[in-house]
């Protein structure tokens, strides 16, 4: 536990460090003010594309956070230090998968709260971002994974971005939903519409299923990648 502790402040020093936290304050101080002044009505009838939208934003963010740290972490020489530690990979990947998907899920419950408020399921909104923003995190782990400098990522992230999003695009160009549930987003696309009010017979159950086996595939992946990044950054 006291590793793990240590890892989380690690990974809040580097955002810190980074300007990251204080921008986000910033720009959500001013998202939130232009929220308060949105009115929604009638929100069943918009659930897939709201939800289309929170899936574009709530991807992006830990995804992009996540490459960015672990590219800093490999220019600087932190993540070979870390490579001769004794910690698990595992709790490197937990404490950042943590710190990571609560700070992206937080930007996003406090500016749709605020834009839609009693309008939406609160509760389903918490449990549609999480299992949003926690798959997105271990899979920017996997794709930054043989990469050491940003401008070799910025294809690759691209093209990760667009693969995670396609739910939400198809979604937006109108595609009925359920040819993407083979998608890895798309448990997390039916929570989050379940929270705008979408009726899609079995969403719960799918969302909630589907999210815990794409985490855990994702999860997989990313302890594999992290494990070879450690050893390939002491070689």
């Amino acid at each position: 536990m006291k590793v793990f502790t240590q890892a989380v402040r690690h990974d809040l020093r580097i955002l810190y460090r980074t300007g990251y936290i204080v921008t986000t304050v910033i720009i959500l101080g001013l998202l939130a003010l232009a929220a308060s002044r949105l009115h929604f009505t009638a929100m069943s009838s918009v659930a897939m594309p709201l939800a289309a939208i929170v899936l574009i934003l709530g991807i992006m963010t830990p995804f992009l956070s996540v490459s960015i740290m672990f590219l800093s972490e490999r220019n600087e020489g932190i993540l070979t230090s870390l490579g001769v530690m004794p910690v698990r990979p595992l709790t490197l990947l937990l404490a950042r998968t943590l710190v990571l998907s609560v700070l992206a899920g937080t930007e996003m419950f406090v500016l749709f709260s605020i834009a839609f408020g009693s309008s939406i399921d609160l509760g389903l909104l918490i449990i549609g971002l999480l299992s949003l923003a926690i798959p997105s995190v271990l899979f920017g782990v996997t794709g930054v994974s043989p990469f050491t400098a940003l401008h070799e990522f910025i294809l690759p992230m691209t093209l990760w971005v667009l693969f995670l999003s396609l739910p939400a695009f198809l979604t937006l160009r109108g595609v009925d939903p359920q040819w993407l549930l083979w998608h890895p987003m798309a448990p997390a696309h039916r929570l989050i519409s379940a929270a705008f009010g979408s009726t899609e017979p079995g969403t719960l159950l799918f969302g909630l299923a589907g999210s815990a086996i794409w985490t855990l595939i994702a999860g997989s992946l990313a302890l594999r990648s992290l494990a070879r990044m450690r050893l390939t950054a002491v070689e």
